[in-house]
């Protein structure tokens, strides 16, 4: 157990080293490519969100209600909204993991191209601490609509505050307003130290490194753009 706890505890200082010292934390993932910590950080900072922001979506699906629904029906749909939330919950371990794999899987594919050493578990440990800084900024956002007032938000849209380009360009489609969102302050971080890390693990130039992740960042982006459109898309009329 104590072993246990000393790894966790190692898993925990990487973490804090990513922010003032990306290379001393590169080196310690390059000795064993742990991802339990920032699996267990994220999972738990993903779940409470999404529970804190529970009422909020409530309150939301049921400004998109359609005007006299049967009150049966309505009840039934909130319950399945509840039901489907708290499975989202449950299951944020498997889809971070899902997506880091799907992350790595296309960063490894462009380093077999580009000449790249990485071992996938490496690179699927580089993801995964990446990704904490994705998780603060969720938070922040999360504090942003606390701030706002649960009362003041209505639409779908306000769910996700603007935190990147789109504070300042103000788009008015839902895709691009997306898409612009990941040029904020934390996905420009989660960027430079994925590229840093490819760097440091395949000694690249980091602008090398940086052609090899960008493209992966920026089409998991317009993927994310792409399906909030498609949600958009058929949600039912306020």
């Amino acid at each position: 157990m104590s072993a246990i706890k000393t790894a966790i505890g190692a898993q925990f200082r990487i973490l804090g080293r990513l922010v003032w010292s990306p290379e001393a934390a590169f080196r310690d993932l390059a000795r064993s490519g742990p991802f339990l910590a920032p699996l267990v950080l994220s999972s738990l900072l993903g779940a409470a969100v999404q529970f804190i922001n529970l009422p909020l979506v409530e309150r939301v699906a049921l400004n998109n209600m359609a005007p006299g629904m049967d009150p049966d029906l309505y009840q039934k749909g909130l319950e399945y909204l509840r039901a489907s939330q708290f499975i989202g919950m449950a299951a944020t371990p498997l889809s971070l993991m899902i997506k880091w794999s799907c992350i790595a899987g296309l960063i490894y594919l462009v380093l077999q191209v580009a000449g790249g050493s990485m071992p996938f578990r490496q690179l699927f440990s580089l993801v995964a601490f990446s990704s904490v800084l994705q998780c603060l900024e969720s938070c922040l956002a999360a504090a942003i609509l606390g701030l706002k007032g649960f009362e003041n938000i209505n639409t779908a849209r306000e769910l996700s505050p603007p935190l990147g380009l789109n504070l300042l360009l103000q788009p008015s489609g839902v895709a691009i307003d997306s898409f612009l969102n990941n040029f904020s302050l934390f996905g420009i971080w989660y960027l430079a130290v994925l590229t840093f890390g490819v760097a440091y693990f395949n000694r690249f130039s980091r602008k090398k490194a940086l052609m090899v992740v960008a493209p992966v960042w920026l089409f998991m982006a317009g993927l994310q753009a792409a399906l909030v459109a498609l949600g958009n898309s058929i949600q039912p009329a306020g």
